[in-house]
């Protein structure tokens, strides 16, 4: 799999993409711990996806990976904690949870992919 361009990933687009949308979101966010918090699960994302695309086999990709995953997840449930305690507009935080689970479907099917 590590033949093929990174930035053709689908996978790594999105990911790029939650940054692009993510980010402006959550720089205005007030609460400095919250913002730093998010802040570096959306750069784990992408960060996680590409050193995996650079480590020599299908195994080593796989497993950062699933280091992507979890950071997606946590910053899904980081969306939806802000949108819950009113830190963030509702429609703001649904969207990026939605391109998120997106992430979290395309990470899983590579993933898998990776270990057949």
């Amino acid at each position: 799999m590590n033949y093929l361009k990174l930035e053709n990933l689908l996978v790594f687009q999105t990911a790029m993409e939650i940054n692009e949308r993510g980010y402006p979101l959550i720089r205005r966010l007030r609460d400095v711990t919250y913002r730093e918090q998010m802040t570096r699960a959306a750069l784990s994302i992408p960060s996680n996806i590409a050193e995996g695309h650079g480590r020599m086999g299908n195994n080593e990709f796989a497993k950062f990976l699933t280091y992507s995953s979890g950071s997606a997840r946590e910053l899904s449930i980081q969306f939806e904690l802000c949108k819950r305690l009113r830190l963030r507009d509702a429609a703001d935080a649904d969207v990026m949870r939605h391109l998120l689970d997106q992430e979290c479907a395309l990470l899983f099917g590579l993933h898998r992919k990776l270990k057949e």
